[in-house]
Formats: structure tokens, C-alpha cells, sequence
């Protein structure tokens, strides 16, 4: 008798795990904690918050500030979402590559950088 009990509960444990949730983001209330740094929010993050308004989507976001190693708290459930870049990603989270970025240094161009010229280590 408590053979199936237990049956039960672990087939509903089961089941709750492998379902997939669905998301109608237009009639969502739910609250996304995104962990996000002040490049990725001025980059990505505007573009994001308008492609929602536009959507009608009534989903909420909470913009965190990253802490030393937010990953830590993505692990701990405290987030959902962590915008890194991938040298900061830990291994044990699934993670989805969203854009590539260039970067480049404008200098004066008397300066002794602009002369001799600039390589990563310099910078």
C-alpha cells in the first residue's frame, strides 16, 4: 500500500518537473529578475523593454544591478536571468549567446598611443 503511494507522488514529482510552462507574455503578470550590468542595460536592455510595450506584454522586470558573482545567485533561485559575458558564465547554467560586440579606443591623435599605437596589453 505505501508502495503506490510513493508511486504516486514521484510519478507526480515527475510529471510537475518535465511539463513545460507556458508563457503568454502578453497576459503575464509574472516578475523577471534579470541581473544586468550598466553596458548591458544600455545596449540591450532598452531594446528589450520596448519590444515588450510593443507586444502589449504586462510581464514586470526587475533589473538588478550584478553583485561580485551573480551566479551565485542565479544557482540559488534569487534570479532568472544573468546578461554576461560567457568568461563570467559558470558551466553548471545553461546559457544562450545574444549578441557580439566590438569595442575600440578613440585617442588624440598626438598622443604617444596614437604614434606607437595601442595593443590589448597597453590597454
Amino acid at each position: 500500500m505505501l508502495r503506490e503511494a510513493v508511486r504516486d507522488v514521484l510519478v507526480r514529482v515527475d510529471t510537475t518537473i518535465t511539463a513545460m510552462p507556458s508563457l503568454d507574455p502578453a497576459h503575464s503578470d509574472r516578475e523577471f529578475r534579470i541581473f544586468v550590468s550598466d553596458f548591458t542595460m544600455a545596449v540591450l536592455m532598452l531594446h528589450v523593454l520596448a519590444l515588450a510595450q510593443e507586444e502589449g506584454s504586462t510581464a514586470r522586470f526587475d533589473l538588478l544591478p550584478q553583485t561580485r558573482q551573480p551566479q551565485h545567485t542565479l544557482e540559488q533561485g534569487d534570479a532568472d536571468l544573468l546578461v554576461a559575458p560567457h568568461e563570467y558564465c559558470s558551466p553548471d547554467n545553461p546559457n544562450e549567446r545574444l549578441f557580439d560586440e566590438a569595442f575600440c579606443c578613440v585617442v588624440w591623435d598626438g598622443s604617444r598611443i596614437a604614434r606607437d599605437g595601442l595593443t590589448l596589453d597597453a590597454y
